[in-house]
């Protein structure tokens, strides 16, 4: 290989390159800042022209009025507050008051029995006994009716017990004395009568001491007229309370024993016991 080559380049000649490298660099450089120029100047012109077209148009148009919606108001409800449910009581129920029929034997009829020999009457005794037996009972606290004989209020009457208090004949033969009682002999309710006639047993005896008489019923006693007047279902029973004349001392003058007999009977009945 030749090295002549490789002559380095004379002075002169690279200085000369130099500015000629220099003016071209100038040159692009001033093409460059006009273009630069020129596109800014295109962009101002046509933001300039949009901003006159936009006043232009806006002025020539007439007044826009904004739209304004309009929403009817509506409540917001109120709400009822559901009331709370509370037990209703129930109601108390009205107690039941025993009904009580008292029949003063011969009352507003007859004299019933009679002592010749004294005068006493039947009717004497079973009203003044029969008065007083209403008498407890109502202040016992329950509903009690005074009846006569034949009182028209016995046609189907009705009530949880009925009792006719009468009084036995004025006989004077030995073993005339003493107390029984009686019921239907067709009732349709034998069980409760039969309850009614041995609660009236039981308590009458322990309050008089009188012995009972069962030998003497008849049947005046068994066929009672007012039995078969009333409720059938009307538990009834009827009561001699003693003899006229043997009874007498007690009769007139031992009253409210006899009352009492008859009402703790009547009670021992209502009561169940």
């Amino acid at each position: 290989m030749s090295y002549d080559q490789f002559e380095p380049i004379p002075r002169r000649r690279q200085r000369r390159r130099l500015r000629s490298g220099l003016r071209r660099e100038v040159l692009e450089t001033i093409a460059h800042g006009f273009l630069a120029l020129s596109l800014a100047v295109n962009v101002l012109v046509l933001v300039f022209f949009f901003w006159m077209w936009s006043g232009t148009s806006s002025s020539a148009s007439p007044p826009q009025t904004p739209l304004v919606v309009v929403t009817a108001w509506t409540p917001t409800p109120v709400r009822t507050p559901t009331p709370l449910l509370t037990a209703t009581p129930a109601p108390t129920p009205t107690p039941h008051v025993p009904r009580i029929g008292i029949i003063a034997g011969h009352w507003q009829n007859d004299s019933g029995a009679i002592c010749a020999e004294t005068g006493l009457q039947e009717v004497d005794i079973t009203l003044a006994v029969s008065r007083k037996v209403v008498e407890r009972l109502r202040r016992a606290g329950y509903d009690v009716d005074l009846l006569a004989e034949f009182d028209p209020r016995l046609n189907g009457y009705q009530a949880d017990a009925l009792v006719s208090v009468h009084v036995d004949s004025c006989v004077t033969f030995e073993g005339a004395t003493g107390f029984k009682v009686a019921r239907a002999a067709t009732s349709v309710i034998p069980d409760a009568e039969d309850r009614l006639v041995a609660c009236l047993y039981d308590a009458y005896e322990r309050a008089t001491g009188l012995p009972r008489h069962p030998g003497s019923i008849t049947y005046n006693m068994t066929g009672y007229h007012a039995f078969y007047r009333i409720h059938p279902q009307t538990p009834a029973a009827i009561i001699e309370l003693g003899f006229l004349y043997h009874d007498r001392e007690m009769l007139v003058n031992e009253q409210d024993r006899l009352a009492r007999g008859l009402v703790e009977g009547i009670t021992c009945f209502l009561d169940g016991s």
